[in-house]
């Protein structure tokens, strides 16, 4: 917990790498992003964790950011393993929809709607 205190989960990229998988779906710890709040989700603490992956990936010579499907088939093809970054909820949108196209735009290509809490697009499973 202490590393995601400071933004760094840790990741076994080099175990990755021998685990036979070209893509994997990377959800950030399940929006474990605890820099500022022990609640997790908020948006400067994703784009915190966001920014640190992908700092860490650009270090590694065998797992790489996946943007697109070219990435994937790349990776295939050089025995190298993708990440796809995803969020398993939209909560560190709030209400603000750009948020979106921001996560885009630092290579988020998955994101759910809502999870355990209900949010400001739907209700979650906590709730029922």
């Amino acid at each position: 917990m202490e590393l995601q205190h400071m933004g760094r989960d840790f990741t076994a990229y080099e175990a990755l790498s021998k685990a036979g998988i070209d893509c994997v779906f990377d959800n950030l710890m399940d929006g474990t992003a605890y820099v500022t709040s022990y609640s997790g989700w908020k948006w400067n603490d994703v784009v915190h964790d966001i920014g640190i992956r992908l700092c860490d990936l650009h270090h590694q010579s065998m797992v790489t950011h996946c943007r697109t499907v070219r990435d994937i088939l790349d990776a295939a093809e050089n025995g190298r393993v993708t990440l796809v970054l995803c969020l398993e909820s939209a909560t560190p949108i709030e209400n603000e929809l750009d948020r979106i196209d921001v996560l885009h735009g630092i290579g988020v290509r998955s994101m759910g709607i809502c999870y355990s809490e209900s949010n400001m697009l739907g209700g979650g499973m906590g709730e029922a």
